[in-house]
């Protein structure tokens, strides 16, 4: 459990260049524990014997120091249990707020605040597609799924004293989890990483405001792969990139009302629940030829929303059949990224073309939607919404033979967006990684997996290293759109069968001695897809990857902090080269030449950099999209300025940068003097001070923020390092929109040594010590063991609890029977009931 400080081998790891060391940094005031602490004592039960219904053998979880659980279980079902059971003690506000998100009734909770979101997950009808989801799945996968949600439900109860203090301040009890609330988490995740078809909305907004030029003016470079899918050094001196619309261009008509409300929704749900477009993530794996012990090492760190609890729970689970360890999804009984004992696995978002939207020609009646051979019928039904302090609302749905309509359905609207995505559609909810024993069961256990695109990377202890895109993906007979599909000219693109692994890009092993998978385009003759991200951080994972052969835990968690920026040595001499007239403009000039790369947080120059992206996009955008540039800038997870575009925004201005000419050299030259002023301006001008990090809270309106949030803290990094922090483009002062939400490094054969750290700690309970007592070792790129074999659990273990399954009430007795009341106080004393 001992905090060690990474190798500062890789540039960006500590030092002058890196996030530091030192001592602790205060993440709340010293006052936010004791005041949760005088609301009430909430705490989880984790010593002794505790009866709960719904087990069929007694469980063993035993807690080390950091709250993070070692399970003993004698079947499947128990294990999955006791996941749901652990989760439902530390993280139940967080498990309210998930279901109530998938049912459609987080405004009963949280006030008229949170009803765009219910709108939106209504409209999408997730219980509906998690109930048929979980139809459609195989025994073993309801198992774990219904045993996890007695286990959370247990857990929530009787497994912790008094409700959650956030529950309390509400004055609310607890709900209780269903099965198809698990199941439902698959799809809302999907959901809230956007993909490919929130970027379709953001180019149709263009569109229909400025045009089809001002279209092709700002859209991004399309990123292409590389042979080896080691991706692609990231496109410049083509900063045009222009879509080649074609067909893509939705004909006829008005475009439908609601767009704004539906990108306001959008961005209320990822900030509530932590999802968002720019959601990326790293996870590589390294061949015992570049290893200093022969042995793979894997490595990931997924990219979330700044939030608190983030979405991932750490656990140990050990039955007679397999074990597993990492970090498991809160809500659903499945552990992504870990290792089994036999190999240890990562994953990235894909941005892969799983979805698309459907522009919908409606009936005057408001239930039917044009097609090529007339009318076709819809689903419409109105849903009552119940919200908090306020008159329930009344929310028209309505469900084309496409798919759910997003945008309102108002009186008099001839047009709809209606979502196409294979994760609304039946299929497995589990990918049951747990048995996996090779690379090719890894494969075979996501062969039917219906989330949003996935790469996942694996490395085993004999020594294999592999990755795979999977999720289901449609057979298209031409590529993946840019812009939403007319429904009335629909021809059969979204075909069935469903491509198969097989057909999806894929590789084991690599020449080069390691795979990674940076959200960049995969290689394959016809991808699918089109929205990848830029190649920033996927060319230095390959550069630095490379670079040596003694690769060990040490390095490879200092990797993970790497800040040093590709994109500004792509765009460096062509800066350097700018006028420098100005006086302001010659002082940031002087600055930058200066200047190593390294995004660290004390860099002045790394602040000058950011800023100066921001006032050149302003300028840029403003000029090529006059009408729709606001729109991008302000509603930011659909925007060009932020979201999904936001992952290729930095490529568009270095591109454009390297091109030259007028009016670039313009603006960038206006652009480099206001940003040299407004740094100047500030008393604080290095970068970790000008953007800190605050991990923002689901009651973050409240009257207790600051006791529930964490931070701020400076923190270097931005949108093209490998230490992802994701500023919005726009608003560079402002939280980052990604940060990495979990990191984990192993040792893969050697399972005791890995490291793992969460931005906060294992418990979402803002009076425990372990709400946030693994931060400094996120914060420094270090991590806490999860101890493995069984002597280390042993010596790790603090805390231990015996799950015992609950003896059945026995039935009152007849007071006509004495007999029968002596045999019944004898079956009592036989199963120990007293």
């Amino acid at each position: 459990g001992r905090l060690r400080a990474p190798a500062h081998g890789v540039r960006g790891a500590g030092g002058r260049g890196g996030a530091g060391g030192g001592a602790r940094r205060r993440a709340r005031p010293a006052w936010a524990r004791p005041v949760w602490s005088a609301l009430g004592r909430r705490a989880p039960r984790v010593d002794g014997r505790l009866e709960v219904e719904g087990l069929e053998a007694e469980v063993l979880v035993r807690r080390d120091r950091w709250g993070i659980p070692h399970v003993d279980a004698a079947s499947d079902a128990d294990a999955w249990f006791a996941l749901g059971f652990c989760q439902g003690q530390d993280r139940s506000f967080q498990l309210e707020v998930q279901l109530r998100a998938v049912r459609g009734t987080l405004a009963e909770l949280l006030g008229a605040e949170a009803l765009p979101v219910d709108r939106l997950t209504r409209r999408l009808g997730l219980r509906d597609v998690a109930t048929a989801q979980l139809a459609a799945s195989d025994d073993a996968a309801r198992t774990a799924i219904e045993a996890f949600a007695r286990g959370a439900n247990a857990g929530r109860t009787v497994g912790s004293s008094g409700r959650p203090h956030e529950l309390v301040l509400l004055r609310r009890r607890p709900s209780a989890l269903e099965p198809a609330d698990v199941a439902a988490t698959g799809p809302f995740v999907s959901f809230l990483l956007g993909a490919n078809w929130d970027l379709q909305l953001a180019r149709m907004r263009t569109l229909v405001l400025d045009g089809l030029a001002a279209l092709q003016a700002v859209e991004p470079p399309a990123p292409t792969a590389q042979p080896g899918q080691q991706g692609p050094a990231p496109r410049v001196g083509q900063g045009r990139g222009r879509p080649a619309p074609g067909d893509d261009r939705p004909s006829g008509g008005a475009v439908p009302g609601g767009l704004d409300a539906l990108g306001e929704e959008l961005a209320l749900a990822r900030r509530l629940l932590g999802g968002g477009a720019d959601a990326g993530s790293n996870a590589w794996a390294v061949a015992g030829t570049r290893t200093r012990t022969g042995r793979p090492l894997l490595a990931a760190d997924p990219h979330l929303a700044p939030t608190v609890p983030v979405l991932w729970y750490l656990a140990h689970l050990r039955t007679p059949g397999w074990e597993l360890a990492g970090a498991s999804i809160v809500g659903g009984p499945a552990v992504p990224v870990g290792f089994n004992g036999h190999g240890a696995f990562g994953l990235t978002n894909a941005y892969s073309d799983t979805s698309e939207l459907v522009l919908e020609d409606l009936h005057p009646d408001g239930r039917r939607v044009r097609r090529a051979g007339g009318w076709a019928a819809c689903e419409a039904r109105t849903e009552v919404i119940a919200v908090r302090g306020a008159a329930p609302v009344e929310e028209d749905v309505l469900v084309t033979p496409a798919g759910p309509v997003l945008t309102p359905v108002l009186d008099g609207e001839e047009r709809a967006l209606a979502l196409r995505a294979t994760w609304l559609e039946a299929g497995p909810v589990r990918a049951p990684v747990e048995r996996a024993r090779s690379w090719e069961d890894f494969r075979a256990a996501h062969e039917s997996w219906p989330s949003a695109g996935l790469n996942v990377v694996w490395a085993d202890a004999s020594g294999r290293i592999g990755w795979q895109l999977v999720g289901r993906h449609p057979r298209r007979r031409g590529g993946a759109p840019r812009l939403p599909v007319p429904g009335w000219e629909d021809s059969g693109t979204w075909a069935q069968p469903r491509l198969g692994l097989d057909e999806l890009p894929h590789g084991l092993g690599s020449s080069w001695g390691f795979v990674r998978s940076a959200n960049q385009a995969p290689e394959g003759t016809h991808p699918p897809g089109v929205d990848w991200a830029d190649g920033w951080r996927a060319h230095r994972l390959a550069e630095a990857l490379g670079d040596r052969a003694d690769w060990d835990l040490d390095t490879t968690a200092a990797l993970q902090l790497d800040q040093l920026s590709t994109a500004w040595s792509a765009a460096r001499d062509a800066v350097l080269a700018l006028p420098g007239v100005d006086p302001a403009a010659a002082a940031a000039l002087e600055r930058l030449r200066w200047w190593d790369g390294v995004v660290s947080e004390g860099s002045a120059a790394a602040a000058l950099w950011q800023l100066f992206l921001a006032e050149l996009a302003v300028r840029l955008l403003r000029a090529r999209a006059p009408r729709s540039w606001g729109w991008a800038a302000s509603r930011a997870p659909l925007a060009l300025g932020g979201g999904g575009f936001a992952r290729r925004r930095v490529s568009w201005l270095v591109g454009l940068l390297v091109d030259g000419g007028d009016p670039v050299v313009s603006a960038a030259t206006a652009a480099l003097a206001a940003a040299e002023r407004r740094l100047g301006a500030g008393t604080e001008p290095r970068w970790g001070h000008l953007r800190p990090l605050t991990l923002r809270h689901v009651l973050g309106g409240s009257p207790l923020r600051r006791a529930l949030e964490l931070g701020p803290l400076p923190l270097g990094g931005d949108g093209t390092t490998v230490a992802q922090a994701m500023p919005p483009l726009l608003a560079p002062a402002a939280d980052p929109s990604v940060v990495p939400s979990l990191r984990l490094v192993v040792d893969v054969g050697r399972w005791d040594d890995n490291r793992v750290s969460l931005p906060g700690g294992q418990s979402g309970n803002p009076a425990s010590p372990h709400y946030d007592d693994l931060l400094e070792a996120w914060r420094l790129g270090d991590g806490v063991p999860i101890a493995w074999s069984r002597a280390a659990v042993a010596a790790a273990t603090r805390a231990e609890l015996t799950l015992v399954p609950a003896v059945p009430a026995v039935p009152a007795v007849p007071a006509a029977s004495e007999g029968s009341a002596r045999r019944l106080r004898g079956a009592r004393l036989l199963r120990g009931g007293g």
